[in-house]
């Protein structure tokens, strides 16, 4: 990821990912498999709960397929235009240029052992807002530093986890601080454990 990242142009990268899917200017991604266990129906739910003028300027951008494809399909249908939208899964070689033109992640895993798209989304320095359930949330989010951390159970406490992540002004300054917690978990730091 951080090699292909150099040779992405994050302006361009940003332009043409809003451009080509009708977008809002800040991008909140989902990756990942469309099932049950990744909390995409209390997230759903969450982002609606969330004030119309702090979503107005914003997109939740689903990126996979799965049995829940559906759901996000009629949210989006149901949503203003811009506001929710879906791409099938991606190749891996392109996920660092969707990474790149995103602005914040959420997580909103039921359960997972680990959650790799948060490594992911680190390395390519996008702030995330990780489920406490997803095992990777104690080593990977430093609230306020790298992302912050949320209960997606409770719907109301997700509606307002959400909005103070989006409404965080020193988002893109965490960028670099992401990079760096994520540097800590590349193939050769593992390796060398």
């Amino acid at each position: 990821f951080e090699r292909a990242l150099a040779g992405i142009d994050r302006v361009a990268a940003r332009a043409a990912l809003r451009a080509s899917l009708g977008l809002r200017e800040n991008v909140v991604l989902v990756v990942g498999r469309l099932v049950a266990q990744k909390g995409l129906a209390p997230l759903l739910d969450a982002w609606r709960r969330v004030p119309d003028a702090v979503r107005a300027d914003a997109s939740l951008l689903f990126v996979g397929d799965g049995p829940e494809a559906a759901r996000v399909d009629d949210a989006a249908r149901a949503a203003a235009p811009g506001e929710i939208a879906r791409l099938a899964a991606l190749p891996p070689a392109e996920m660092p240029a969707l990474y790149a033109a995103a602005d914040l992640m959420v997580f909103p895993s039921l359960g997972d052992a680990w959650g790799l798209v948060v490594n992911e989304a680190l390395a390519c320095g996008v702030p995330v807002l990780c489920s406490t359930l997803a095992g990777c949330v104690d080593d990977l989010i430093e609230p306020g530093r790298t992302g912050w951390r949320f209960d997606p159970t409770d719907v109301p406490a997700a509606a307002v986890a959400i909005e103070g992540a989006l409404r965080c002004g020193s988002r893109a300054s965490m960028g670099a601080h992401a990079r760096e917690c994520a540097k800590r978990f590349g193939p050769e730091a593992m390796a060398g454990g």
